[in-house]
């Protein structure tokens, strides 16, 4: 029953244009995925960096939603910042709906002093929507011959970064060009706006904690992710709560290992909104690794988050 309601809503999604599937997918471990938050986080380490994510969202529903992220970032010192690449899928309905995407970035440092930069930032890529109309029966494609399978689309955002000493703040704004996503009639992709800070707190040389605030808005849909993550050696711990503006939506419990190359961490969201947790809540894996560190020692690097 729950399926065919996720195959419903689909469904209206692709005639009205008026559905969550117009809403771009959500990550716990936000700063585990840098470029996802923030293009201006690209180049921001002394280090190349890949990031990997998984999402798998209401695992108990059939129609659940899953997501997978990748990307590549470095410094360049004759470009003055960083150069990156993403490429993210997500899996709406089962699959029945899959949105791919792909996106090049340039990120600008600009060291105003010691510890205190700025750094703007520009995303350009392309996307396709996939729907496989089998999930709607074979009488829907009887009474329309050769439906629309591939809708493809540009899309451009930008991002703002501002980092002094332990603090790091900032701004991006994605779909800049509303891009139409429209089988059949016109629907665009409204734009998303992300604000986010975080301050490191060094307890010690081996331990610190860092409180985050994350929030973000598309269209109707805003949430407030508040979040405390510890690390201590090469362990690293936190929680957190996403609240949407109408009512609590999850509670967030995270925990991996990290060291200076390499890390990894794995989170769930305890659903507590009015859906209850019967549908699974979201489990999340994130892994990043650095490498061919010669940069390692520039002062344009943004304080370490997360143990990233």
């Amino acid at each position: 029953m729950k399926a065919k309601i996720i195959s419903i809503l689909l469904f209206l999604s692709i005639f009205a244009g008026l559905s969550a599937s117009a809403q771009d997918p959500h990550f716990t471990q936000y700063f585990s995925n840098p470029l996802f938050l923030n293009p201006a986080y690209t180049g921001s380490v002394g280090c190349s960096r890949v990031a990997l994510n998984f999402r798998d969202q209401w695992p108990q529903l059939s129609g659940n939603y899953v997501t997978y992220s990748a990307s590549y970032d470095q410094y360049v010192k004759p470009l003055h910042g960083g150069l990156g690449i993403q490429v993210m899928t997500d899996r709406a309905g089962g699959g029945s709906l899959i949105t791919s995407s792909v996106c090049g970035i340039y990120s600008f440092n600009i060291n105003i002093k010691n510890y205190l930069h700025i750094r703007p930032a520009v995303s350009i890529g392309m996307g396709v929507k996939q729907i496989d109309w089998s999930e709607f029966g074979n009488g829907f494609i009887a009474t329309t011959p050769n439906p629309p399978s591939n809708k493809y689309y540009f899309n451009a955002a930008a991002g703002l970064l501002v980092s002094y000493k332990n603090f790091t703040g900032g701004f991006s704004y994605d779909h800049i060009n509303k891009p139409d996503i429209g089988f059949y009639s016109t629907s665009r992709l409204p734009s998303k706006i992300t604000v986010h800070c975080n301050y490191q707190i060094n307890m010690n040389e081996n331990m610190y904690l860092n409180p985050s605030v994350i929030f973000a808005k598309q269209q109707d849909m805003e949430e407030l992710l508040l979040g405390l993550m510890m690390k201590a050696s090469f362990i690293k711990a936190g929680t957190g709560l996403r609240i949407g503006f109408n009512n609590p939506d999850a509670i967030l419990l995270m925990l991996g290992f990290c060291s200076e190359k390499f890390s990894i961490g794995y989170s769930y969201d305890m659903t507590v909104s009015k859906l209850s947790n019967s549908t699974g809540g979201a489990h999340e894996i994130s892994a990043i690794f650095k490498f061919n560190c010669k940069n390692d020692k520039e002062n344009y690097k943004i304080t370490s988050f997360h143990a990233f």
